[in-house]
């Protein structure tokens, strides 16, 4: 008889479990899907010349795992409470707390059966899509089977049922901590002495929204703030604990809102003729009601959203911003030292590969010494190697790849720095406004751009210094030439293979140097004889050491790795991001439905007394959207600030992903919204 009832209530409150199921049955069919992927050899072998997939996909489970004991945990929640008043009634008929426990664990376990079983069929029938749109994003050219994967189901069940065990744990622990007898009238009469405004509730809510506002200021100001640190020469410490800081104060400024600032403005609203209009005076006290009992949870929500598209976009903006890097360190699809060119000549002739451009770059290598800043603060001297080609072989090579920047030397002693670092944070130089080479030759640096030049692993270790024809030519240094090639025809894929086969990279062409800074300038040598070397030391008035650079560098591999990282990266963004969406609007959903069934004899109160049924879903519809919404958008916000912080450093990053999982997250939750809202009004019309 007592499992008849429990079905039977079940049953009644079907509508809010198959949203449970959905969101289950959807998280359990892309574990799945990633699982099987990485025991897919064909996929794993191909994708490993450049990446390692499966660590990445087991990266999206592991994240999907979080994401659905968070969503089994708070969707039972809800379930609990929904049904105290049942629990009540059982114990007040006699069943003891293990019979009631029996009952809700079976439930879970059964729906969670289902739910799995479901959620690994349609993971088989699905993976091999997935798994096309994973070959697609990461633009490999393979054919694999459809396959079952037997220990990625067995990985499945595992996971999923030691998620339901700890949720069955902590519905025991709920069951338990209820009282024998409940006075069902207890908790409505804590909820209205709780509604009450007073003076320090007012005080919190002004701090929550003051609180947000001075993290979301600070955000708009990192950099500035965080050069004025390094400026004040204040202590590490403090200079890490900034961004920390900045975090905390949004984490805490986004739960004092939903506590005190939401429940502030009805406050305000309930004082204001806005109250009188129509049935607001019942939005307004409803809502209110709902934001006190569920402000944690809005709370919760916000910040997994937040911190979601954050983090998309923050991987999306590496994953940009390193194929940005690679694209200026392979200007050309060969960049060659001259001894093994002539090695590579022959082999591109037999893969019918023909060279169609070609121009040789003469580098002089020699010591340099600057003042090294962080911000405008200067950290004293910094004394490495540094390459110099000449302006005219810079031109000619911009002839050959007009997009590069242009650049012209206003004076004889001026020059342009060409660095890495720049290529990857914006508007970052650490030199200052001269650099001193030997015989104390002294050069203005006029600019500071990215190394538009190629691979810096080509020369020696070292920025690149364009200067004057004149300078290039005076200056005593150990020269050296890079040959640079653009090809056209062959298979990509099968010379670079038989290159890897016949002529693997190396570091060649190893110099030793020796430099001081004297009362008479930088005075030192450098060399190719090991012979002559001497011990390294680094000072900041002395350097000794050696440097190699390599042999050759290859772009299509390059840039291949690139577009199968990117590829991976995006595709579990995807999947995760949906994952989150769709929990978290589910959350809401059933949370909804919940107070529809609790609620449903006060709205039918208000058609007897008058109220028509059309103004009730009205009423209705606007109190889901004041549920739904605000943490959307708080979320969204706190996500777009967020980026705004990488983008103050990271130049030429692209964050469409994160802003394209916005735009998903606010038609998925305005599709919860409209079905939320219809089934709520059936429910109370029923």
């Amino acid at each position: 008889m007592l499992y008849k009832l429990a079905a039977k209530s079940f049953l009644k409150q079907s509508r809010g479990y198959l949203v449970y199921f959905f969101s289950l049955t959807l998280s359990t069919m892309i574990y799945y899907s990633f699982s099987a992927m990485t025991y897919d050899q064909s996929l794993i072998r191909r994708a490993s010349q450049d990446v390692s997939i499966d660590n990445t996909l087991n990266l999206g489970s592991w994240i999907i795992t979080v994401v659905l004991l968070f969503f089994v945990l708070s969707a039972n929640r809800f379930f609990l409470n929904r049904r105290q008043k049942e629990i009540g009634i059982y114990q007040l008929f006699g069943i003891n707390k293990f019979q009631i426990s029996s009952i809700y664990v079976l439930e879970t376990m059964i729906i969670g059966f289902f739910a799995c079983a479901l959620g690994i069929l349609l993971g088989s029938i699905f993976s091999k899509l997935f798994q096309m749109i994973l070959v697609r994003m990461m633009k490999m050219d393979i054919t694999s089977r459809f396959f079952v994967s037997i220990p990625s189901i067995v990985e499945t069940v595992v996971v999923f049922f030691v998620i339901l065990a700890a949720v069955s744990l902590y519905s025991l622990w709920k069951i338990w901590s209820y009282p024998m007898t409940r006075s069902f009238g207890e908790k409505e009469q804590v909820e209205s002495s709780m509604m009450r405004i007073r003076t320090r509730h007012r005080l919190l809510g002004v701090v929550g929204l003051l609180m947000i506002s001075s993290s979301y200021f600070a955000a708009l100001n990192f950099r500035e703030v965080l050069t004025r640190l390094y400026e004040t020469r204040v202590s590490l410490g403090l200079i890490i604990a900034f961004p920390f800081s900045i975090l905390f104060v949004c984490l805490l400024g986004t739960y004092l809102f939903f506590c005190y600032s939401f429940r502030l403005l009805f406050h305000l609203l309930s004082e204001s003729k806005f109250k009188y209009k129509g049935t607001n005076f019942l939005l307004i006290g409803n809502t209110q009601i709902h934001q006190l009992k569920n402000w944690r949870m809005n709370s919760l929500i916000t910040l997994v959203i937040g911190l979601s598209l954050a983090m998309i976009g923050g991987m999306t903006g590496i994953s940009t911003l390193i194929a940005h890097g690679e694209q200026i360190a392979t200007p050309v699809a060969y960049q060659l030292d001259t001894q093994i060119a002539s090695k590579f000549r022959p082999i591109l002739g037999e893969e019918n590969q023909k060279i169609t451009d070609e121009i040789v770059f003469h580098y002089k290598v020699v010591g340099s010494y600057y003042d090294m800043n962080i911000g405008s603060f200067s950290a004293g001297n910094e004394i490495k190697p540094v390459n110099l080609i000449s302006e005219n072989e810079y031109q000619a090579f911009r002839e050959l790849k007009p997009n590069l920047p242009e650049i012209k030397l206003t004076e004889t002693d001026h020059a342009v720095m060409l660095d890495a670092v720049e290529s990857m944070f914006r508007n970052f130089s650490s030199y200052g406004k001269k650099i001193h080479l030997p015989d104390q030759q002294e050069l203005v640096i006029q600019q500071v751009l990215p190394g538009f030049l190629g691979d810096e692993s080509m020369t020696y270790y070292g920025p690149t210094l364009v200067v004057n024809q004149e300078i290039f030519e005076r200056v005593d240094g150990l020269e050296y030439q890079i040959i640079n090639w653009n090809v056209t025809g062959g298979n990509e894929e099968e010379v670079i293979d038989r290159i890897n086969e016949e002529l693997p990279t190396n570091w060649t062409h190893t110099i030793y140097y020796s430099y001081e800074i004297t009362d008479q300038g930088l005075i030192g040598n450098i060399h190719a004889d090991p012979s002559k070397a001497e011990a390294s030391v680094y000072s900041e008035t002395k350097l000794t050491g050696q440097s190699s650079r390599l042999n050759y560098n290859a772009r299509y591999p390059r840039l291949r790795a690139i577009d199968r990282q990117i590829g991976i990266n995006i595709f579990v963004a995807l999947f995760v991001g949906m994952i989150v969406i769709v929990t978290t609007g589910s959350i809401l959903m059933v949370r909804q439905l919940s107070e529809a069934e609790t609620e449903r004899s006060n709205y039918q109160l208000l058609t007897k007394l008058g109220i028509a049924q059309r103004k009730t879903n009205r009423m209705i519809y606007e109190q889901n959207a004041l549920m739904f919404f605000p943490p959307m958008i708080l979320g969204i916000t706190h996500a777009v600030f967020a980026i705004n912080v990488f983008s103050q450093y990271v130049e030429g990053a692209d964050y469409w992903l994160a802003y394209f999982v916005s735009g998903v997250l606010i038609v998925i939750y305005l599709l919860f919204y409209v079905v939320t809202s219809r089934l709520y009004c059936r429910i109370i019309e029923e």
